[in-house]
């Protein structure tokens, strides 16, 4: 699912650029920047995606962690 967001994501923001440009016959060289461009801020995104994946992790982790300790104080009263 975070793939297909991800994937959503870049070919909207594809869509939006390509409609605010005029509609001009792209030369090879300008296609292989562009697509080195979107490749780099599609690889950044899926860092920012990891990294923003192992938080949710590790607060789903100390969640636990206080539910556990919760239920241990209630416990002993």
């Amino acid at each position: 699912m975070k793939k297909s967001i991800l994937i959503i994501l870049l070919i909207s923001v594809f869509v939006a650029t390509s409609f605010a440009q005029e509609k001009v016959r792209m030369k090879y060289d300008d296609w292989l920047k562009e697509m080195a461009l979107w490749t780099a801020k599609r690889d950044e995104l899926r860092a920012k995606l990891d990294a923003l994946n192992k938080e949710i992790d590790a607060l789903k982790q100390q969640s636990a962690q206080k539910d556990a300790q919760i239920k241990q104080t209630q416990d002993e009263i």
